[in-house]
């Protein structure tokens, strides 16, 4: 059975604001829980945990802090829209994509006198999609990133899309392997309208498995955990 969630009402916004001076820009309405299917509680559970490490990050490390975190509800306010191609032996399709990454965090990592910001598109996976669904998000990120659409949106360039599972090694092993056979065979969706490199994109990409429930934000943030598309060694989601 699925555990209990507990949402804050308007009074509990209210109490954060007025009583504890945290800013609170929640617009509760009962009717919303209605709307979410209850295969949604872990994975928005599992993106909550993800969130809070990066929350608790410069805790363990004083040179990294969070700016900004956006939740997959906030993001949801905005449109994020690409377009993307498909061929068949007869003739070309366009397709209008809509999506939704799950999290956006922006940090700052200091060294010395120097600031440097560090921006992550966070993508929660439990192991639903499958190959052409997952082949097509990536086709989406590409494009949403090569177009310029994620500058206008996030105004900055910074930008790594962390796809994160709390279901195993072999399921971030396989969303790896299905990434690279987007960037370098020719794909289902193409994020552009003519023949591009794939494999140059492959630096917008990393890929890990981290254990369900509370995350320590030195092993998901600082720790070489990860793998980027075409490359066996793993690497830290940011470099300090």
């Amino acid at each position: 059975s699925l555990p209990f969630v507990y949402l804050l009402a308007s009074k509990g916004s209210k109490y954060l604001s007025d009583r504890l001076g945290i800013a609170s820009h929640v617009y509760y309405r009962p009717s919303d829980n209605q709307k979410r299917s209850p295969l949604d509680v872990p994975h928005d559970l599992a993106l909550n945990e993800m969130l809070i490490a990066a929350k608790h990050l410069e805790k363990h490390e004083p040179r990294v802090s969070l700016v900004e975190a956006r939740h997959e509800w906030m993001l949801r306010q905005e449109t994020y829209r690409v377009t993307l191609y498909r061929e068949t032996q007869t003739q070309q399709f366009r397709e209008e994509v809509r999506f939704t990454p799950d999290g956006f965090l922006d940090f700052r990592i200091t060294t010395g006198n120097q600031t440097q910001q560090a921006c992550i598109l966070v993508e929660l996976d439990m192991d639903t999609h499958q190959k052409p669904r997952f082949q097509k998000k990536i086709a989406s990120y590409v494009s949403f990133i090569n177009e310029g659409l994620y500058e206008q949106q996030f105004q900055t360039t910074s930008v790594v899309i962390a796809f994160v599972t709390p279901t195993g090694d072999k399921r971030a092993m396989q969303m790896k392997a299905w990434c690279e056979e987007q960037l370098t065979s020719t794909p289902v969706y193409r994020p552009s309208h003519y023949p591009t490199n794939g494999r140059d994109d492959a630096g917008l990409f990393l890929f890990t498995a981290v254990p369900s429930g509370a995350l320590h934000p030195s092993d998901v943030f600082l720790s070489p955990l990860w793998y980027a598309p075409f490359d066996n060694q793993p690497q830290a989601l940011l470099q300090v």
